[in-house]
């Protein structure tokens, strides 16, 4: 069982509200649940609209196609009643004077004008919802007070069962969004300082961690800009925090100088990227997998540094709190790339399971008899300590240097401490994780994706015999097993949510491998289930 949900209106009708309400409710009632959003960058009017899907399986991705579409205006009903799938139906207020067969009607704005109670009207709204997915009363308003509760009352006896509902599932789960579960793995992973300027859709990472910052322990610093965030972080590294940044591409182009510095002076550093189109300005409120080209090259010269891709709220969480011991070992940046999509969907999931989780910061021996800050070693990691020991003096500088941090210009010296800092990849390709595969193990054609089009291609593949194969650590790459299923001779066609085919283009570069075809999108949406399957069934 599999139903969809749209809930649409403009900014300040309350669509947002009502779309968590419906989501919270389902959740009580132990269905699955995933929502997507897609807003304007506006504070009132435009048009916003929420899909939420529900049911007794786990959920991994958006649907169009509805099975009851809400709509709060008649310009939401005009722009997706194409949405309906065959015998749905809309729900309108009463006051509209549109009057197609397939919309039912609420007294939703009337009861609040009678009862003089504000946003009264979402919860009959909410209570006609729940009579029509035939969902348990009692269970509905267990978090309402008595006038929501009375409201819902009144759309729920105001409607009739339209659809009959599976028994709710016993699973316990949560529900969260990507950009929750980023938060909470990098409080899981001991942060001590994040500091950010506020830009869509990363902004809701830094309002998170400041509601649990008195509770955590750690500290918040919205910066007066992005370049101030990434030196507040270096200079926060380097007196021995672990340190968070979260941005979107336009701040993290103006925080790639102070990036170069933590890799020179060879400081660990947290950044998150969560991507949304560009270039400058471009649509901030919606999603794209555009900065992965940009990601790979950023800040002058080369240096070592590790991109993940993360590929849905589960592995955000357990990405997080890995990143945070990669940099302290390796002693450099790792970025971290979402986007829009994966930020804004709420889930449910798994409980995470905090067993196992070690947080490691990979420091040297306080006491030990000599201190080189920069030693050459075969790994290319040298040991680090912390200002403020007793026993040694612990510097740091943006030059090249020596091995105790004097700054040098020698020929020699420079290609040793080069060379050194780039060791540090071959070192790291220990612990890359393979990509993820979906699907017919044996299939001819598998689809290639990265990053939060992990769960579309995971639904795509139990549809249509594929497999999928999904990557989330980027750089340096695993490329055993793409190369594994290229010697069998199977066909690829990558999934990609820009206009180049960057991760192609990377994945080329590094293997020599080419897709056979590709699938982009690039209008700041991403592909939904229908649309992709759609075209997968073309090049094939």
């Amino acid at each position: 069982m599999k139903y969809n949900i749209v809930v649409g209106g403009a900014a300040g009708q309350g669509v947002k509200t009502l779309a968590k309400l419906i989501g919270k409710t389902l959740k009580h009632h132990g269905f699955y649940t995933f929502t997507n959003t897609i807003y304007m960058s506006r504070i009132r009017g435009g048009h916003n609209f929420f899909q939420i899907r529900f049911s007794d399986q786990p959920l991994y991705c958006h649907e169009k196609e509805a099975d009851l579409l809400i709509a709060l205006n008649d310009e939401t009903y005009t722009l997706h009643k194409d949405d309906l799938k065959a015998g749905s139906f809309a729900l309108l207020d009463a006051s509209s004077k549109l009057g197609e067969e397939n919309i039912i009607k609420i007294n939703a704005k009337s009861y609040e004008k009678d009862v003089n109670v504000k946003k009264s009207s979402t919860y009959v709204t909410l209570g006609a919802i729940a009579k029509l997915f035939n969902l348990d009363k009692n269970i509905s308003t267990r978090d309402l007070n008595t006038d929501q509760s009375k409201a819902f009352g009144a759309g729920y006896d105001d409607q009739k069962v339209l659809y009959s509902t599976l028994p709710p599932s016993k699973d316990k789960s949560i529900s969260i969004n990507g950009n929750e579960a980023t938060a909470l793995g990098a409080i899981a992973a001991g942060m001590d300082f994040f500091s950010a300027y506020p830009m869509t859709p990363a902004t809701s990472v830094m309002t998170y961690l400041s509601d649990k910052q008195d509770q955590c322990g750690y500290i918040v610093e919205q910066a007066e800009d992005e370049i101030a965030a990434m030196n507040m972080a270096t200079g926060a590294s380097y007196a021995g925090a672990r340190t968070f940044v979260a941005t979107s591409g336009g701040g993290f182009a103006l925080m790639t100088e102070a990036l170069g510095m933590s890799a020179i002076a060879e400081l660990p550093i947290v950044v998150l990227n969560v991507q949304r189109p560009g270039p400058a300005t471009g649509m901030p409120t919606k999603t794209s997998q555009s900065d992965l080209s940009f990601i790979l090259h950023s800040s002058p010269d080369e240096y070592p540094r590790m991109i993940i891709s993360l590929t849905d709220a589960s592995n955000a969480f357990y990405q997080t709190f890995r990143a945070f011991n990669i940099a302290d070992k390796y002693q450099m940046p790792v970025i971290l790339l979402s986007d829009r999509y994966l930020a804004d969907a709420r889930v449910t999931i798994s409980p995470y399971d905090l067993n196992g989780l070690v947080i490691d910061r990979s420091l040297a021996d306080e006491n030990m008899t000599s201190f080189k800050r920069h030693e050459i070693t075969e790994s290319g990691i040298s040991p680090r300590l912390l200002p403020g020991n007793p026993n040694h003096t612990v510097f740091a500088d943006s030059h090249e240097h020596d091995e105790s941090v004097n700054i040098v210009e020698d020929a020699d010296m420079r290609v040793k401490m080069h060379d050194k800092r780039l060791r540090k990849l071959e070192t790291l390709k220990s612990e890359l994780i393979d990509p993820d595969y979906y699907g017919n193990e044996d299939a001819k054609t598998v689809l290639v994706g990265w990053g939060s089009s992990s769960g579309l291609l995971k639904e795509v593949t139990q549809d249509l015999d594929l497999g999928a194969l999904v990557f989330g650590d980027i750089y340096p790459l695993p490329s055993e097993r793409i190369s594994q299923l290229k010697a069998k001779g199977v066909k690829f066609i990558s999934v990609e949510h820009n206009a180049t085919g960057q991760f192609a283009k990377y994945l080329r570069g590094e293997t020599g491998i080419t897709m056979d075809h590709q699938l982009l999108k690039y209008d700041g949406r991403q592909f939904d289930i229908k649309e992709l399957k759609s075209k997968v069934l073309e090049v094939m």
